[in-house]
């Protein structure tokens, strides 16, 4: 893969190098998966939105365009086309290039048409190895080694001739990121808010501006790390560490709805626990390199926790004596 910014590109890029080699055609929507760092789930919906097809359905389609332009262009038997086209046997590709083509293999040979489906993304298959992806009235070819470069709308825009609104194209990113980093701040505020509050932070983390009562200096640490991610490392590794970890937090917050007495609930315990049930499922879907690392992180953090808790001779005798009941 190579432009993390738009899986459905590194989805284009990656069938065009399989393409391109003798035995492509191997392909499967779970390496896909795996390689783009999401699960199966997430991985078919996400690919599903940006194109209108789902990783499977666009591998089978470009693998029956393929067919249907060597059956025209070579001597290939059938059931090489077949075999070619990740099928096992000659019956199961004649029964879905009838459902595609409306007629079967050999009919095709002696009569071919338009080898190019129809398709809601419009990319096809590109003769002799390559795919084509459609662009404002020109197309971009990628061929084997897909295209250089982690800015495929940049890119699109130069072969359209449409250059100039790259500038504006580069400052709305950069607007929507800084829009993005600001909400993400806001959203951790009151979490880091309470650690600070509580010394469940580090002591200069956990340091309150006197005059706005925030930790700033939290704060702006978060903000570095959050620049250095989208900076130096690819994301879809980040989201998935960070929706685990936002899906605990959730889950927390369920459980703990769950232990409420009676009296100081609004909600019945149903509410919480389909919830909680909810968290779980989600980050049952994760990329386990994502659940693994962000329970290291998690761990790490208890035994932090710990450690403090007993130098301060007891996480509740001292948040007792810093907060008295009034």
């Amino acid at each position: 893969m190579t432009n993390g910014s738009d899986p459905f590109l590194d989805l284009v890029e990656r069938v065009a190098d399989d393409l391109g080699r003798p035995e492509g055609g191997s392909l499967r929507g779970s390496e896909l998966a795996a390689e783009a760092g999401f699960s199966r789930f997430h991985y078919d919906r996400l690919i599903e939105a940006v194109s209108g097809e789902t990783p499977a359905r666009f591998l089978a389609r470009i693998l029956l365009e393929r067919a249907a332009y060597r059956m025209t262009t070579s001597e290939r038997t059938l059931l090489d086309v077949a075999t070619e086209a990740g099928f096992g046997s000659h019956a199961a590709f004649t029964r879905a290039f009838r459902r595609a083509y409306g007629m079967t293999p050999s009919s095709w040979r002696e009569r071919p048409g338009r080898y190019q489906l129809e398709a809601p993304n419009q990319v096809h298959f590109h003769p002799p190895g390559g795919l084509r992806i459609p662009a404002a009235g020109a197309g971009v070819d990628i061929a084997a080694g897909g295209v250089d470069g982690g800015s495929p709308l940049l890119a699109v825009l130069d072969v359209t001739g449409a250059a100039w609104v790259q500038p504006l194209v580069r400052v709305g990113a950069v607007t929507a990121s800084l829009g993005a980093l600001l909400a993400l701040l806001a959203g951790v505020s009151r979490t880091t808010l309470a650690m600070a509050r509580e010394r469940d932070l580090p002591e200069r983390l956990a340091q309150i501006e006197q005059r706005h009562s925030v930790p700033r200096t939290a704060q702006v640490v978060i903000g570095l790390v959050v620049m250095s991610l989208v900076a130096l490392v690819d994301l879809r590794g980040a989201i998935g560490f960070s929706s685990f970890g936002v899906l605990v937090y959730y889950a927390v917050a369920n459980l703990s709805a769950l232990r409420q007495p009676p009296e100081d609930r609004y909600w019945p315990r149903l509410l919480g626990a389909v919830g909680l049930v909810g968290c779980v499922t989600l980050a049952a879907m994760l990329p386990l390199a994502s659940v693994l690392s962000r329970l290291c992180v998690l761990l790490a953090g208890c035994l932090y926790r710990l450690v403090v808790a007993r130098r301060q001779g007891g996480g509740e005798a001292h948040t007792a004596q810093r907060y008295p009941e009034t």
